[in-house]
């Protein structure tokens, strides 16, 4: 009896050795398999997941703004991830574009991460003057009230505390008229005043930055930043550069997209060009900013009434896509040997 509990005992000792030594293979093992795993995911990531990541971003960026939230650090670096993406679709190199994709992904998801706190900042901030401004109404209010009902005994206390030793010499029989400074109607204007103060102050805070009308800009500037001196005849092959601007008073952040799109005079210009994009810009801007940047263009074929076509598009948070932003502008070109 004893010789089979040690038999037993022999063969659960060996069979948890056993196991013992299969769970640590693949502990081992399972980190490499893993890290294989994230390798290939790095290595599948392209431009537009990139670009989708920034679009996230953007998003809750947009949401940290209006809920007062200071977002100018937090666009700045979204707008370093958009270089990158442009560096990243124009470079020639696949492992420097990876690296190039790698890095906006992980300032994307940097600005995500931070996003957060910039948005309960600013609802403490809306707060802490949702106070001040109802504090500051109601003392004014307070402050009227007090004229109105204590402010002849106040007035008149303090006269007989500076000219009670005053001695008062009659002119005549006529009963001298009652001075302004202590008329009840006085008072009421006084009151009146303070409570269209108070009306203001009260607007003001509701309407505080509101655009009335917001808008955006699109210009094509010649080679001197300039309205004007635009080329109407190039050669074929012939480098020349023109500058674009775009102007945010929309009253909010926006996701700018500019498309330059190639065409003729055959189709008319309705709304959005039918034409094959030859380049993109994109950028984001706050309320009140603007954004010039040059482009350089080369024609390669001749011809006569070449129309380029430049477009400015947003992204629209609300539907999650792209949207044409109703502004373009057209530059007529006759290309030559």
């Amino acid at each position: 009896m004893g010789r089979n509990i040690d038999h037993i005992f022999a063969v659960m000792v060996l069979i948890s050795m056993l196991l013992f030594q299969f769970i640590s293979v693949i502990a081992l093992s399972s980190p490499q398999i893993l890290l294989r795993e994230e390798n290939v995911d790095k290595a599948d990531v392209t431009v537009d997941d990139a670009r989708k990541k920034i679009f996230e971003a953007y998003v809750a960026v947009v949401d940290a703004e209006a809920s007062r939230g200071n977002v100018t650090d937090l666009v700045n670096r979204l707008n370093e991830a958009i270089e990158l993406i442009r560096l990243a679709e124009n470079t020639s190199d696949s492992e420097e574009a990876s690296v190039l994709i790698e890095q906006a992904i992980n300032i994307a998801d940097g600005v995500l991460s931070e996003v957060g706190e910039v948005k309960e900042e600013g609802l403490a901030l809306r707060r802490f003057h949702l106070f001040l401004s109802v504090f500051s109404i109601s003392l004014l209010i307070v402050s009227g009230v007090l004229v109105y009902f204590y402010g002849p005994k106040v007035f008149w206390s303090l006269w007989v505390r500076i000219k009670g030793n005053w001695r008062v010499k009659s002119s005549g029989s006529r009963r001298p008229k009652k001075g302004w400074l202590v008329d009840e109607e006085v008072f009421a204007v006084v009151l009146a005043i303070l409570v269209v103060i108070c009306v203001f102050a009260i607007s003001q805070m509701f309407y505080a930055g509101r655009v009335v009308e917001p808008f955006s800009q699109l210009a094509v500037l010649g080679p001197d930043k300039k309205l004007g001196g635009y080329p109407s005849e190039v050669r074929v092959g012939e480098r020349f550069k023109l500058y674009m601007y775009v102007g945010n008073y929309m009253g909010r952040v926006m996701y700018y997209i500019v498309y330059i799109k190639l065409g003729n005079r055959s189709v008319p210009l309705n709304l959005t060009y039918p034409a094959p994009v030859i380049a993109r810009f994109e950028r984001i801007l706050m309320h009140n900013e603007s954004w010039i940047f040059p482009i350089y263009l080369v024609m390669n074929e001749t011809g006569i009434n070449y129309r380029i076509i430049f477009e400015l598009w947003i992204y629209n948070e609300t539907i999650a896509s792209e949207q044409f932003h109703q502004r373009t502008c057209q530059l007529w070109l006759n290309v030559t040997e």
